[in-house]
């Protein structure tokens, strides 16, 4: 009896193994690192936890690096050495031109397995490469004004019209502007990256303004030259806005002069409003309101400026050890995964978002107060309206600076504005001859 009870355990012992044998061997945890410029606690920690827990077996690290010259050229080192990067954020079409050929994974096969369909998830003018895409759009930007809506209804001015102009912008900031010395409220403040004045034009010209037909710089174009004098105009001639020069010289934060009040209206990107969601930075008794980037010309035949823009791009890394968990990262990240950024002023690409309920994560009940959402739903969320896609970026960096550098000459009085955009000229045109040998 013994023995056949031994018989009949080693019979279920040896089928148990047989068993076992056939079943799939469990997979090892895979590891991803993620490298990308947004504080993690404004969104990406969210997102990936999101993920983790809806594909087990793939944990996720975040790396922050910052979006400038010295954060891009480490990321790009890592990305070339080898280093453990799976996923990373270009910030801006022009980064990530600069690495789809040598530094990103294309992603095609990867869509043609999933069934994934770009224009089923996004709008038309995502950046693609050789007919490849190597980067999942991932967020919209649009530049604009933030209104003082308290210091509107103080000067009987509404909210500008959709299709405003320079000319009725310099009215408002007339109208706006009040007070003497340390008691002065501006108009208007711009930011201080220098470029903000060139807006204007690429409203008017859209993609690739900086470049002409022939490849050479279009800093020629008498639109240049009508832009920029317009704004030393406001800055220097009427003193309705803050100017660049002032800002810089006394160390003040352009975003911070809108918020205590010190100016009724901050020319932005929509990715400020994240400094305004609570009442801890800022704390304010008047609403925030929104109008469009004013047209340069009452006649141009579309303003561009009005229409959002893909800015973030998210691609999986050519030297990735785990690009199948990576492409998934990839496309959460780009999709549904998204709102965990949006609720911190993230905007969106992805257009299967429910944008009501986003609004309600991103305005908690407690700020709704402070915001006019008739406005922010009409202006910042416009979808529909055409945006500038640049395709082209020979030199691009290299022409850009030296434009900014130039017009900060005209802006100190060293040089007109023509001499500042003539010599512009020159040099970008020899910064793009010389990237093309």
């Amino acid at each position: 009896m013994a023995n056949r009870k031994l018989t009949i355990f080693l019979a279920l012992m040896l089928c148990c193994t047989f068993l076992l044998g056939l079943a799939p061997a469990r997979a090892e945890n895979v590891h991803l690192m993620v490298w990308g410029a947004i504080a993690g606690e404004k969104g990406p920690f969210e997102l990936i936890e999101a993920f983790e827990a809806k594909n087990p077996g793939i944990t996720v690290e975040y790396v922050q690096f910052r979006n400038n010259a010295d954060g891009n050229t480490k990321l790009n080192t890592a990305l070339i050495d080898g280093a453990d990067v799976d996923v990373f954020v270009n910030y801006g079409v022009a980064n990530l031109d600069a690495r789809w050929r040598d530094l990103c994974e294309p992603l095609d096969a990867y869509m043609q397995q999933d069934g994934f369909v770009m224009d089923e998830h996004f709008s038309d003018g995502y950046a693609t490469f050789e007919n490849g895409v190597y980067g999942l759009p991932a967020s919209t930007i649009k530049d604009l004004v933030y209104l003082n809506m308290a210091a509107l209804e103080e000067a009987g001015l509404p909210l500008p019209a959709a299709n405003w102009t320079i000319e009725d912008l310099e009215k408002y900031a007339a109208a706006l502007t009040k007070g003497e010395g340390v008691e002065k409220r501006f108009g208007s403040v711009a930011g201080i990256l220098g470029k903000e004045w060139a807006w204007y034009v690429q409203g008017v010209l859209g993609a690739n303004c900086y470049y002409k037909a022939d490849g050479t710089s279009n800093f020629d174009d008498p639109l240049f030259a009508k832009a920029l004098s317009f704004v030393l105009k406001l800055e220097n001639e009427l003193k309705v806005q803050y100017s660049r020069t002032e800002l810089i010289a006394s160390k003040l934060d352009y975003i911070t002069e809108f918020g205590v009040g010190n100016s009724a209206m901050l020319f932005a990107s929509d990715a400020i409003i994240r400094n305004f969601l609570t009442q801890e930075t800022y704390p304010r008794d008047w609403k925030i309101g929104f109008a469009n980037f004013p047209a340069l010309s009452a006649d141009q035949e579309q303003n561009y400026k009005i229409g959002r823009s893909y800015f973030d791009y998210v691609s999986v890394a050519k030297n990735s050890r785990n690009k199948e968990a990576a492409w998934k990262l990839c496309r959460f990240w780009a999709t549904e995964g998204s709102e965990y950024l949006f609720k911190y002023g993230r905007f969106p690409a992805w257009k299967q978002m429910d944008i009501e309920s986003a609004i309600d994560m991103m305005f908690t009940d407690d700020i709704k107060p402070y915001f006019d959402l008739d406005s922010f739903k009409s202006v910042v969320l416009d979808f529909d309206s055409p945006g500038v896609v640049d395709d082209h970026f020979v030199a691009y960096s290299d022409i850009e600076n030296t434009l900014i550098t130039e017009a900060e000459k005209a802006w100190v009085g060293m040089q007109t504005v023509e001499e500042s955009l003539a010599n512009a000229k020159k040099l970008a045109d020899q910064a793009i001859a010389e990237a093309q040998k």
